[in-house]
């Protein structure tokens, strides 16, 4: 009974041991993908709807997880991301366009109009629901 007991104890703590480098391998991955998606940069331009239809007669779409709109020019690659900077949060969807003239993203209540030019990529990201946008982009994972 006894050697069962201790058996059965250090099954449980290879178990338990197993179960902690699992976790802390995918936060590691987590930070590096959050690492790879971040970027600093001065905030995106923002223009009006008019202005909008004007640089974009013929955007295309997207939508990743509650980050949706559309575009002109450019493509676009998204991810969830775990960790905002070195601080641990909710996944949020990060965005990052490779050129666009023109962004427009769907927002409830108000939409939201950007033209960073054709040639800056943008980052376009919704940490605690809230929209942020920077010129810049890490388009080397792509």
């Amino acid at each position: 009974m006894v050697f069962g007991l201790c058996v059965l104890a250090i099954l449980t703590g290879f178990l338990a041991f197993d179960a902690f480098q699992t976790w802390q391998g995918d936060e590691d991955a987590d930070r590096a993908q959050a690492a790879a998606w971040s970027v600093a940069g001065p905030p995106c331009p923002r223009i009006s709807a008019a202005r909008y239809i004007q640089l974009a007669p013929k955007p295309r779409s997207f939508d990743f997880e509650g980050l949706s709109g559309d575009a002109a020019e450019g493509a676009v690659s998204c991810a969830d991301i775990r960790f905002d900077g070195a601080r641990p949060t909710r996944p949020f969807p990060v965005c990052q366009f490779s050129g666009p003239l023109a962004v427009h993203l769907d927002r409830p209540g108000s939409d939201v109009y950007l033209a960073p030019g054709a040639t800056q990529p943008i980052t376009v990201s919704l940490p605690d629901g809230k929209l942020r946008c920077v010129i810049g982009a890490n388009l080397k994972q792509w």
